[in-house]
């Protein structure tokens, strides 16, 4: 699994996460600060990666959610934007497997949104 962080997960926690091993691509460094979200998604579904992101509104934006859809992509959303980044990287460390598990297993397009509890809900 390759996980592609978009610009709103930061750059702290992306770096944290290849510094322990696991593969993942962020925003900042694919120089795509500002792209819209319209694009990302459709690289992430090209490269068949699977999409991390704390903007839930992506789902309420009908052209971004069709985006999701249409482009047949895999995102899983941090359910609590104003997570500390040492929270954040806690979180995805424990649910890394799970992660791998729905990137594989699970049929596109999907969202889950992922609590900082560990608690996951499919919401796509």
């Amino acid at each position: 699994m390759i996980l592609y962080s978009d610009e709103d997960v930061g750059t702290r926690v992306p770096n944290a996460l290849k510094l322990v091993g696991c593969s993942v691509v962020s925003a900042v460094s694919k120089r795509a600060v500002s792209e819209p979200d319209v694009q990302w998604l459709e690289r992430v579904r090209k490269k068949g990666w699977l999409g991390l992101s704390c903007n839930k509104n992506i789902l309420r934006v009908p052209e971004e959610r069709d985006a999701i859809i249409s482009n047949k992509v895999g995102i899983v959303f941090i359910n609590e934007e104003a997570l500390h980044p040492k929270d954040k990287l806690l979180l995805l460390l424990r649910k890394w497997e799970w992660m791998k598990d729905v990137d594989s297993s699970e049929e596109r397009p999907f969202a889950y949104f992922l609590y900082t509890n560990g608690s996951a809900k499919k919401v796509l």
